[in-house]
């Protein structure tokens, strides 16, 4: 398998030639008409990279049916892997990939290589931006199962997380852990998708792994509760609200059907995979409007329901049953507010501000994670501008605000902290801090405080700064979801569940909804 690939037509000769040496001798017709209803589920196998000594990397093709055509989510671990949704089409007994996507070009051709229909071989080839290639050849073959709908998904999560979960058996016992998921497969095809989402959460939420995640319950979600709450600082308020109940935005969320928000977290941390309990309170106003994850945890029941609400300094009481999602988004109000330095530039990767004023070069870096598209600065660049600012201009202060940093590739955070550490700069660095501070988001501002005794000021982090992480992911066979895993375990720092804050600065709600950054205008009276 580790020969040089040609494109074009060479390479279905090639491809041919191939399959034909692989199955020759065992009586497998070739030629065989492609289906959509053959490819349909999820198919696995190992991949090689083309002229690298290697023994191959995991790989799977998770294929649904999308109208008259398929969608197609390829994976690829280790070396220069990728996941990502790819074009599919059905050319005779060939599926034909395609995909760009942020400056990078994957292609590829797979043929089906016995007359069952359960094997495919063949080829992808993924393109950079700066025109490094990447060639993989390998076989996937079809994932099979004796349970068929949301049991299978189950079934095939069970065997496949610990297989590729680097410890995941760190805290949750193995026991445990299949304990929990046959207790799920039972129950699966009998119960909403909802309750089935909700379970894989209430198992993840065992490994204390916080990389280790799925999203998207807003799919399966088919009830609501008229109120979207947000956490500002210690407190929840009502950003929007479904019509009929406008009068309420702005209002302090005090209890639901007299849970307090504290009794809240302590049920729905069942359901949130958390390393803190900084994670916790973060993502727990994600489920206050869902009548179905606050009953799978034991806040509410099937009938109406009590919101306490502090209106304007008077505690209200909102009596509410379920709305269909038609209900909850029709003439949806939303919070009037203004958008502070905080929050102007969400959309940026990482962004900068000379305070001149104020003596301060503000520094947002919300993703970890360069530029690609056309037009932006590279992150090379805007770190080589923020340098000579510090040099031409000697600022009093440098704040680098990565409170809604939730991640990425920490190799940037850290050359940008090499390069502040070979500069002249030796004023005062504060790094911002927040419940959204996540991964190497938490990396850099370690390094910060390690390499350039910056202060951390702000609120703790949502995860510990040692952690698994380097995540990677796969998908589930027939509901497509994806599961994450973390495949490395970082140590950078002290075993402390929470990156504590050197000045601890809640956000003030008024402040907030008027444009005023709380945090930053503490750092400019220190």
């Amino acid at each position: 398998m580790k020969k040089k690939a040609l494109f074009g037509l060479i390479a279905v000769i090639v491809a041919m030639v191939f399959l034909f040496s692989a199955c020759a001798g065992s009586g497998v017709e070739l030629q065989i008409p492609m289906q959509k209803a053959d490819l349909i589920g999820l198919w696995e196998g190992t991949h090689y990279l083309l002229n690298r000594d290697d023994d191959g990397y995991d790989s799977e093709m998770a294929i649904k049916e999308d109208g008259d055509g398929i969608t197609i989510m390829f994976s690829n671990t280790g070396n220069a892997g990728f996941t990502i949704p790819i074009d599919g089409e059905i050319q005779g007994n060939q599926l034909i990939l395609s995909r760009d996507l942020e400056g990078f070009t994957f292609s590829g051709t797979y043929t089906f290589t016995d007359n069952q229909k359960n094997c495919l071989t063949g080829e992808i080839l993924r393109i950079h931006p700066d025109n490094r290639v990447y060639h993989w050849e390998g076989e996937l073959d079809k994932y099979t199962s004796e349970y068929s709908g949301w049991a299978q998904d189950v079934e095939y999560f069970k065997g496949t997380l610990p297989e590729k979960h680097i410890n995941l058996f760190f805290k949750v016992t193995e026991q445990e852990f299949n304990q929990a998921c046959d207790n799920l497969i039972e129950i699966a095809n009998t119960v909403s998708d909802a309750q089935v989402f909700l379970g894989l959460l209430e198992i993840l939420a065992l490994v204390d792994d916080a990389h280790t995640n799925i999203y998207g319950f807003g799919i399966y979600q088919s009830e609501y509760y008229p109120f979207d709450i947000k956490k500002i600082g210690r407190e929840h308020y009502v950003f929007s609200a479904s019509e009929g109940y406008e009068e309420y935005l702005g209002a302090k969320l005090t209890s639901i059907n007299e849970h307090t928000i504290e009794q809240i977290r302590n049920k729905t941390e069942k359901i949130i995979p958390a390393e803190n309990d900084v994670m916790i309170a973060y993502r727990t106003p994600d489920y206050l409007n869902s009548p179905e994850a606050l009953e799978y945890c034991g806040v509410v029941g099937d009938g109406l329901v009590e919101f306490i609400l502090n209106n304007n300094g008077v505690d209200e009481t909102i009596e509410t049953d379920r709305l269909t999602r038609n209900e909850y988004t029709t003439n949806r109000s939303y919070l009037n507010w203004t958008r502070s330095i905080a929050e102007k530039n969400l959309d940026k990767n990482f962004w900068y501000e000379y305070l001149e004023e104020d003596s301060i070069l503000y520094f947002q870096y919300n993703r970890c994670r360069d530029n690609t598209e056309e037009g932006l600065p590279k992150f090379a660049e805007v770190q080589a501008e923020i340098l000579e600012i510090l040099e031409t201009q000697n600022p009093d202060k440098l704040v680098v605000d990565v409170r809604y940093n939730s991640g990425g590739s920490s190799r940037y955070g850290t050359n940008f902290v090499n390069a502040l550490k070979a500069s002249d700069y030796h004023n005062d660095i504060y790094v911002i801090t927040g419940n959204q501070t996540f991964s190497s988001g938490v990396w850099i501002t370690v390094d910060l405080k390690q390499e350039m005794n910056a202060l951390i000021i702000g609120e703790p982090s949502s995860n510990r700064p040692n952690h698994y992480g380097n995540v990677s992911s796969f998908e589930l066979p027939n509901s497509g979801l994806k599961v994450s895993y973390s495949n490395n375990y970082w140590d950078i720092y002290e075993e402390v569940d929470v990156l504590e804050p050197d000045i601890p600065v809640y956000r003030d709600f008024e402040d907030y909804v008027n444009g005023v950054d709380t945090v930053l205008e503490h750092i400019k009276g220190l």
